[in-house]
């Protein structure tokens, strides 16, 4: 019976419902009409933790920062630097700042893991 108490107090454990905020990923955008907004694009909270969360919110980041570029090439427009996507570790936060470069890339590698 102690043993079986021992176990079962293990399995609790480790299925804690307490969330690692530090293992999601927030993909975030900006505007051309307020370059400091940080608007939530998407969450990246797999289980398989931080470096897969990351890496794969980074990906996607350059992906639609290349999709802007080819967007305003397509119209022949020179593209507006001050807008894009970024991510962060964690969960979304109003608090931040926004980066003055965004990253583009397509196709794009993911990033190996940390």
């Amino acid at each position: 019976m102690k043993r079986l108490m021992v176990l079962l107090a293990i399995m609790v454990a480790g299925c804690s419902s307490a969330k690692d905020e530090a293992a999601s990923a927030t993909l975030y955008r900006n505007s051309i009409l307020d370059p400091s907004m940080r608007v939530h694009f998407a969450s990246f909270n797999a289980p398989d933790k931080a470096p897969f969360n990351i890496d794969n919110c980074e990906m996607v980041a350059r992906i639609m920062n290349a999709n802007v570029d080819a967007s305003s090439a397509k119209e022949g427009k020179p593209r507006n630097q001050s807008a894009g996507f970024w991510c962060e570790r964690g969960d979304f936060s109003e608090e931040g700042s926004v980066p003055r470069a965004f990253e583009s890339e397509f196709p794009s590698d993911s990033a190996p893991y940390r």
